[in-house]
């Protein structure tokens, strides 16, 4: 979904596209939205990546193996906000399952086994992992800040050299900036709450 201007630029070849609805998205296109432009995402696997206004992103890695419904992702969030709404592709393929059968228990058994799928979200200052989540990640100049909306995310500084990592559980934030592990995380104030999830919501 395109709202507004949109461009991507593509390694090896000069200048920026103009990006419009329906157009497929390359891993490591850079994607750009102008200041009163927005993108959503929707990956293979189902996940869904809501960029605001002045945000640029670009999808390093992914993978997304349907037989086992397994994904991999790394995705770089170069500067501004977006919202991640990551669902467990093995989960959703299962519960479908059941839901088609009746629920019966007996068709679990018949699903590919589980190996857990991840996906990664950095920005300069912040590593961001989980396999599924509701989350927005802001990445000002200086900081980063993770909300988490639903579910649970890892976060931790991206250079190697700092320890600490921090489990981000629903309704909490943490900050992580250069050099530093990440704040103790805190509750979302529900002001705040309020705003991220109109911003959720605006597709």
């Amino acid at each position: 979904v395109v709202y507004g201007r949109v461009t991507a630029v593509r390694p090896g070849q000069e200048g920026a596209r103009v990006i419009r609805q329906g157009d497929a998205v390359r891993v490591a296109d850079r994607l750009e939205t102008a200041a009163d432009a927005r993108l959503q995402l929707r990956l293979p696997d189902g996940a869904v990546i809501n960029i605001s206004s002045g945000s640029a992103i670009r999808i390093s890695q992914y993978a997304y193996t349907r037989s086992s419904m397994r994904r991999t992702a790394v995705v770089n969030l170069l500067q501004g906000s977006a919202r991640f709404y990551l669902q467990d592709p093995w989960e959703v393929h299962a519960n479908k399952t059941m839901q088609s059968a009746g629920n019966r228990q007996n068709v679990r058994t018949k699903l590919p086994e589980r190996e857990g799928s991840r996906f990664i979200i950095e920005t300069d200052q912040a590593m961001v992992e989980t396999g599924e989540a509701d989350v927005v990640v802001e990445a000002d100049a200086g900081k980063s800040t993770i909300y988490t909306l639903g579910g649970s995310v890892s976060v931790r500084n991206r250079s190697d050299l700092v320890v600490g990592v921090s489990s981000v559980e629903e309704n909490l934030s943490v900050i992580v900036r250069p050099k530093a592990a990440p704040t103790d995380p805190a509750i979302i104030p529900e002001q705040q709450r309020r705003r991220l999830t109109r911003y959720a919501r605006n597709f």
